[in-house]
């Protein structure tokens, strides 16, 4: 990255700047660390706090178990906070204040305008822009003066500690019209600031929150089993520690990185592996935090927890890349706070001197786009990251976007993003003389509709499809991470992987290894089916490649 500018002259001795930022207070910036706090207002629900704000503070409160909602006013220096439970949940929001900090994930990114949205804000300068219409003379400039007020003294401020800046030309574009008594034009350039800043903010937060949600895939509860008397009991995510036994159930998440100690399931890893097709999972296998349990039932001993865990690390790579503003970011900034110099010499030294017009030096001020060069390159990468988040894409950060104008090749991984992840079915192989295609097809549907695997869910799309009739069997016997077996005409039918019918049914294939053989070097999913002790046929299936794939790479080419 470039070597960061130099630091601006300083005007005034450290005494006096002291002074300065006394007599002319800013609204804290949420950059700051929280130094003391004081409840203002408590009622059951609900707490309104006075701190010193900051993201990271913010943050913290979000992630207490029980909280709803966040709402922050960093003019005021105040914080609403409302929440569900008992007092131990508002112990817990107080002990977050204090601390200052979250006890999982690191803050993201804080908002490029520097605080919380707030609507309030925009309302006031509306209502203050049309009371300038309204009222009469006097009091039009009493209302303007103290609608800008927050505005001139942060541009003195920052004059005076850091130089020419943004805040010094924005007072500056404000105070101009104000001092020549144009309310109206001053009051609704208030307004348009106000405007801006609130938009960019509510993009910003926009984008936080759904990272946020798809970063954060923690639940508020486990349920855990005792090693000593193998009672199950419900407890919260929070508490866990390294070592208990964590019970999951169908369509539950994993909430930790463990080996299985007990019971079997096929696991949906997509969120972490991308993995298309649920893996079988049994004891002594290896599970991750984020994956969900597709069909059956878990015990984990749980080896990491909390911060530990691969989600954990996954959201903290992401929201520490987001904390490090991109290169362009950085240029963005310096450009803008060069161009105020320019805009004040081309405003006061060329315009003003060759036309004496005060309202052209005002047009001047108005219309320059540092700002837009400063907050618009931060709100269009936060944009960007929020458009592909919602579109399933999570971007590391507002580097990896500005690295993708030098991307010269892409490595697609095939299954779910050049495929649909919709299963077709290719081949049917019968093994035995008195079996059809259709017969195969028509009982391998009947028993397959009783799982939701996506394998045996193409199969019975098929066989509706073409009109089978429903061949009638015993009761299904469900073989979690292998497959399905019953009872049809005297006969024990299995269905399922290559592994589950040789290995544990003692049924061989080899009978058909060649076409075994050739169906895999082609890259498609085999369901093993037999009859008794004998092979009875194959089907082979294969992910859909997308319609769009060609088209997009194309594009990208």
């Amino acid at each position: 990255p470039p070597p960061p500018p130099p630091p601006p002259p300083r005007l005034l001795p450290q005494g006096a700047r002291r002074w300065v930022m006394k007599a002319f207070p800013v609204a804290p910036s949420l950059s700051c660390a929280p130094a003391s706090v004081a409840v203002v207002h408590d009622i059951p629900g609900r707490l309104r706090l006075r701190v010193d704000l900051s993201d990271r503070l913010l943050r913290a409160i979000e992630e207490v178990a029980g909280v709803v909602s966040v709402r922050a006013n960093p003019g005021c220096r105040s914080v609403v906070v409302c929440y569900q439970g008992t007092e131990g949940v508002r112990a817990e929001i107080l002990k977050a204040v204090v601390r200052g900090a979250p006890t999982f994930l690191p803050s993201s990114s804080p908002l490029p305008t520097g605080g919380e949205p707030d609507p309030v804000r925009v309302v006031l300068t509306a209502g203050a822009w049309i009371g300038a219409w309204l009222l009469p003379p006097p009091w039009r400039a009493v209302l303007t003066w103290l609608n800008v007020a927050d505005v001139l003294s942060r541009g003195l401020k920052v004059l005076l500690t850091e130089g020419i800046k943004v805040e010094v030309l924005d007072a500056v574009a404000i105070g101009l019209p104000a001092l020549r008594g144009e309310f109206a034009t001053t009051n609704f350039a208030r307004f348009l600031l106000e405007l801006g800043g609130w938009i960019e903010a509510s993009t910003a937060r926009r984008s936080d929150t759904l990272l946020e949600k798809l970063l954060h895939a923690e639940p508020e509860q486990v349920w855990i089993e005792s090693t000593t008397d193998g009672r199950t009991i419900e407890v919260p995510y929070r508490t866990l520690k390294r070592g208990e036994w964590v019970v999951v159930g169908t369509g539950r998440l994993i909430p930790v990185d463990g080996v299985v100690v007990s019971g079997t399931a096929t696991v949906n890893q997509a969120s972490v592996t991308g993995e298309s097709l649920p893996i079988p999972k049994t004891q002594g296998d290896t599970v991750l935090s984020g994956t969900v349990v597709h069909e059956g039932n878990l015990v984990v001993m749980a080896e990491r927890v909390g911060a530990a865990t691969t989600m954990a690390r996954i959201s903290r790579t992401i929201r520490e890349s987001l904390d490090r503003p991109s290169q362009i970011q950085c240029q963005s900034r310096q450009m803008a706070d060069r161009r105020v110099m320019i805009t004040v010499l081309s405003g006061g030294a060329m315009v003003f001197a060759l036309t004496r017009d005060w309202r052209r030096l005002e047009s001047v001020f108005l219309v320059d786009y540092a700002c837009a060069v400063k907050f618009g390159t931060p709100i269009a990468l936060k944009a960007a990251m929020y458009r592909a988040a919602r579109m399933g894409c999570l971007v590391k950060g507002g580097q990896a976007i500005e690295n993708l104008a030098h991307v010269d090749t892409v490595i697609f991984d095939k299954t779910g993003t050049l495929t649909a992840n919709t299963l077709d079915i290719t081949d049917i192989v019968c093994l035995t003389p008195d079996m059809t295609e259709g017969d195969l097809l028509a009982l391998v549907a009947s028993l397959a509709e009783h799982t939701t695997h996506p394998i045996a869910a193409a199969v019975v799309t098929l066989a509706r499809r073409r009109h089978f009739a429903h061949i009638t069997h015993e009761e299904v016997d469900f073989i979690i991470g292998h497959g399905v077996a019953s009872q049809v005409g005297g006969r024990r039918i299995r269905i399922g992987s290559r592994h589950y019918l040789e290995e544990d049914e003692g049924v061989s294939f080899a009978i058909g290894h060649e076409r075994i053989t050739r169906l895999q070097d082609e890259g498609k999913a085999l369901m093993f089916i037999s009859a008794d002790s004998a092979p009875l046929g194959i089907i082979a299936l294969r992910d859909r490649v997308r319609v769009e794939a060609a088209a997009t790479l194309k594009r990208l080419r």
